[in-house]
């Protein structure tokens, strides 16, 4: 017999796995300018049966108990042989957002999850495989957030002196070197995870009254100098 708490979430993921009507309409359109099937006049069953069998095979890989492990533990950091997963289910999560503005959001929750497991990388003392030490400082170059606003281009002049960092610690012959430099790596994780964290921020308050998005911008300045 199945557990209420395991019924309970998976009741919750098959809410979250319902796509809203503007996703539909933005997949349908993909589907058709990649030739998967021809432009056809769209009745609202026939729309609905292809979005419902989509919907569903999302909703069965994300509630697959390894995928669900690989997207969400902590366990699954850049050592992990399930980190590949991870990043192949981030990928689609940015390929089946249904606006520009929602793949900006999704890859700044990606980007946070980055400075996260470096964060627990460094704590544990975990060595980095090859190929992974850059991953996080690329996925931040894709976050196209306005250029006009302070904190990118402070995200700029941090993701050089990370960058700088991992390299000092990749050549370190001494372990006081080392551990000195995962101090530093911390401090700055830091400092660009609250970055991101104010741009997630700017982004909401820009959302709900977008009239006023030049005053946003000028109290998120006022943060800047203050920080």
């Amino acid at each position: 017999m199945i557990s209420p708490r395991i019924s309970w979430l998976f009741r919750r993921m098959s809410r979250r796995a319902k796509p809203e009507r503007s996703f539909y309409l933005s997949l349908q359109d993909k589907l058709e300018e990649a030739g998967y099937f021809p432009r056809t006049h769209r009745t609202m069953w026939s729309y609905r049966w292809k979005t419902i069998c989509a919907s569903l095979s999302i909703f069965l890989s994300l509630t697959a108990g390894t995928g669900v492990y690989a997207y969400a533990s902590d366990e699954v950091l850049p050592d992990h042989p399930l980190y590949g997963l991870r990043a192949v289910m981030e990928g689609a999560e940015v390929q089946l957002a249904y606006s520009s503005d929602k793949q900006t959001d999704i890859q700044l929750k990606h980007a946070r999850r980055r400075m996260r497991e470096v964060r627990l990388m460094s704590l544990r003392e975990k060595s980095w495989p090859p190929g992974q030490r850059n991953r996080f400082i690329q996925s931040l170059a894709h976050v196209s957030v306005s250029s006009t606003l302070p904190t990118h281009e402070i995200l700029q002049v941090e993701k050089q002196e990370l960058a700088e960092i991992f390299e000092q610690e990749h050549e370190a012959q001494t372990r006081e070197e080392r551990v000195e430099l995962k101090r530093q790596l911390r401090e700055q994780v830091e400092a660009i995870d609250q970055d991101l964290q104010s741009l997630e921020k700017h982004r909401v308050r820009v959302k709900k009254h977008p009239r006023k998005s030049e005053t946003n911008t000028e109290t998120f300045e006022d943060e800047d100098e203050v920080r």
